[in-house]
C-alpha cells in the first residue's frame, strides 16, 4: 500500500521528467539566430577582410587609389578617399594581401580567415620612395696661378624629394663601378639639394681623361632602407682650352664699375660665357657679382653695379650646353 508521502513523490518525479522534455522539445524548434552557429538559419560561411592604407609617419594620411590584390583569388581591389578597402565574402581559408602604389614600396600580409573571426581589420603604412627632380653631371676644368697644373674636377649636384619628405632622405651616393667607387653628396643650404665637386685624387684614376665612357650612376637612400638609382650617365664632354682675361689684371687700379675684357673663346661646340668677381678682404674670399649667359661671341662686359673701395680678382668661364665648364686664372684689380 502506497503511503501519501510515497504517492507525492511519485508525482514529483513525473511532473520534473515532462517539465525536462518540454524544455527539450523547445530548445530543439528555438530559432537560431547566430551567424556563426553552423545550425542556423542565417549562418554565413564567409569573412571579411577590410582596414585603410596611411602614410609611413605620423601624423598619418589616408591614401587614396592604391592596389590591393588578394591571392590566391586573383581579386583586387582600390583604397576610396579615406584610404579604406574592404573584401567579403570570403571562405575560411589563408589569404595574402599585396599592397601598391605608385611611389610606393609594396607591402605584403598574410591572414587568415576563420569562422571564430569572420572580419579582420588590418591597416597598412606604406613608405613613399625618394626620387630624383634634377640630375647635373658634369666636368670642370680650372686654370690656376698655384699650383701651376691645371685642376678637373667633377661636379655632381642632385636635387631630390620623397613622399614622406625631404627629411626622410638619409644619403645621396655617386657610384663609378667601373672604377669600384662610391662616395656620399653633401646636403647643400637647400635640403632637398645635394652637391659635391670630386678631384682626381679623391676618384681611382690617375687622370679625368679615363673616365669617359664609364657609367656614372647616382642612388638615393631614405630611412627605412629603400633605394632610387638613376639611369647610368656619362660625361659628355672635357673642355681642354681655358678662356684667358685680359683686364683689369695685375692689381690694375680702376673704377668701381670696371669694364672686363678677355681675348674671344673660339670652340667647335655652342657655349656661353659667365663673369665673376670675388672680393679679397683678410684672406676670405667672397663672391659678389656674377652675370652668365654672355653670348659665346662677346669678348668685354662692364659691371653693371658699383663696387666698394677694396681689392678683388675676377674669373671668365666658358660653359658648354651639357654644363661641362672651363675656367680662366684669377685676374686681380683694386677700386680706388
Amino acid at each position: 500500500m502506497i503511503t501519501l508521502c510515497e504517492h507525492k513523490k511519485i508525482n514529483y518525479y513525473f511532473i520534473c521528467i515532462y517539465a525536462f522534455l518540454l524544455f527539450i522539445q523547445c530548445v530543439s524548434d528555438a530559432e537560431r539566430k547566430n551567424p556563426y552557429d553552423p545550425n542556423s538559419a542565417i549562418y554565413k560561411d564567409y569573412g571579411v577582410i577590410q582596414g585603410t592604407v596611411y602614410t609611413l609617419y605620423p601624423p598619418y594620411q589616408p591614401l587614396a587609389d592604391v592596389k590591393l590584390a588578394l591571392e590566391p583569388l586573383a581579386s583586387f581591389t582600390y583604397t576610396d578617399n579615406s584610404g579604406q578597402f574592404r573584401f567579403q565574402n570570403l571562405s575560411f581559408q589563408d589569404y595574402s594581401l599585396v599592397v601598391n602604389k605608385q611611389g610606393y614600396a609594396a607591402d605584403t600580409c598574410d591572414i587568415i580567415v576563420t569562422n571564430k573571426q569572420a572580419e579582420i581589420n588590418h591597416d597598412f603604412y606604406l613608405n613613399g620612395l625618394p626620387y630624383f627632380s634634377d640630375q647635373v653631371l658634369n666636368v670642370g676644368h680650372i686654370s690656376r696661378w698655384w699650383p701651376t697644373d691645371d685642376l678637373y674636377v667633377l661636379n655632381s649636384e642632385i636635387s631630390v624629394n620623397d613622399p614622406d619628405g625631404i627629411a626622410d632622405i638619409l644619403n645621396v651616393y655617386l657610384i663609378i663601378p667601373g672604377f669600384q667607387f662610391q662616395d656620399t653628396l653633401s646636403r647643400t643650404s637647400n635640403p632637398d639639394v645635394f652637391q659635391r665637386l670630386f678631384t682626381i685624387n679623391q676618384i681611382p684614376v690617375n687622370s679625368i681623361h679615363e673616365l669617359p665612357g664609364y657609367e656614372i650612376v647616382l642612388k638615393i637612400q631614405d630611412r627605412p632602407g629603400y633605394f632610387c638609382t638613376s639611369q647610368p650617365k656619362f660625361i659628355s664632354r672635357i673642355v681642354e682650352d681655358t678662356p684667358l682675361t685680359v683686364s683689369p689684371k695685375g692689381l690694375q687700379i680702376v673704377d668701381s664699375r670696371p669694364h672686363l675684357e678677355w681675348v674671344q673663346f673660339d670652340a667647335d661646340f655652342p657655349f656661353t660665357i659667365q663673369l665673376d668677381i670675388v672680393r679679397v678682404d683678410q684672406g676670405i674670399n667672397t663672391i659678389i657679382w656674377s652675370q652668365d649667359g654672355i653670348p659665346a661671341d662677346s669678348t668685354g662686359f662692364r659691371v653693371d653695379e658699383s663696387l666698394v673701395l677694396g681689392t678683388y680678382y675676377w674669373t671668365v668661364t666658358i660653359e658648354d650646353e651639357f654644363g661641362n665648364w672651363s675656367r680662366s686664372r684669377e685676374a686681380s684689380f683694386i677700386v680706388q
